[in-house]
């Protein structure tokens, strides 16, 4: 039969164990989390750098194009400013000789 004290001894002693074993444990979930952490945070600035490579080629090849079109947009405003200042000349000319007769 156990005594108090033997009673005592085990429950300290199992203490003990389970709680060196639990630092342990813990130490060994702190590395594996740490390294994954690390592989993580590699991954996602790779797939970062490997997006911005692309916003960059994406921005290469439609720069030109945007900048044509831009060109473009103002010839054709040009145009229409040269169209919208001719026919102001046009009516000047129809309503004076209309008024004037």
């Amino acid at each position: 039969m156990l005594t108090k004290s033997d009673k005592k001894f085990i429950q300290d002693s199992v203490k003990d164990i389970i709680t060196e074993n639990n630092k342990s444990v813990k130490k060994t979930i702190d590395d594996a989390i740490t390294i994954n952490n690390e592989v993580l945070i590699k991954e996602i600035m790779d797939l970062f750098s490997a997006t911005n490579e692309r916003i960059s080629q994406v921005e290469v090849k439609l720069g030109g194009k945007i900048d044509k079109a831009l060109q473009q947009l103002k010839d054709h405003n040009d145009i229409l400013d040269n169209h919208e200042h001719r026919l102001d000349k046009v009516e000047d000319k129809v309503f004076t000789a209309t008024t004037n007769p």
